[in-house]
């Protein structure tokens, strides 16, 4: 497919050559949609393709800062699928809304996953103390893929 005679990029947005549309269509999972020839693809891989030729095959396309609606290509960055779900916020609300930490009774449990393990960091009488915790580990082993506030 020859993007670039199909669209053009403006900071974020693809806009049909053809008609002048932009495409602003979303999925359930808050993603850019692009129809072509009766085939749906996500806009910031169409985007990524444009600027950066082919994904390779075990490479996802992530989106820096988390937010799937921004497809600014200096917000675009391969990564494996271990490093796009470290960079990706916690899957359902918890009881303390922070990625890796969860309430048990009175205390504060922070867990994380890497590789496929999930790995206990502790239990923490305060959740400052088990977020600190969680932040510190995902940084050190996910470096700059790491989802921290």
């Amino acid at each position: 497919m020859e993007l670039h005679k199909l669209f053009t990029y403006d900071d974020g947005l693809l806009i049909s050559n053809k008609t002048g549309k932009i495409y602003c269509n979303l999925d359930r999972d808050g993603y850019v949609r692009v129809r072509v020839d009766g085939r749906e693809y996500r806009a910031h891989r169409l985007i990524w393709e444009m600027f950066n030729g082919p994904i390779p095959n075990e490479l996802l396309v992530d989106h820096i800062d988390g937010d799937v609606f921004n497809n600014r290509i200096e917000n675009l960055r391969l990564a494996t699928r271990g490093q796009n779900n470290a960079n990706s916020r916690a899957k359902s609300i918890n009881s303390t809304n922070c990625k890796g930490v969860t309430k048990i009774g009175s205390k504060y449990r922070a867990r994380l996953t890497h590789n496929g393990q999930t790995v206990s960091l502790g239990t923490f009488n305060t959740l400052e103390e088990a977020k600190n915790a969680y932040d510190q580990m995902a940084l050190e082993v996910h470096g700059t893929f790491a989802k921290v506030d």
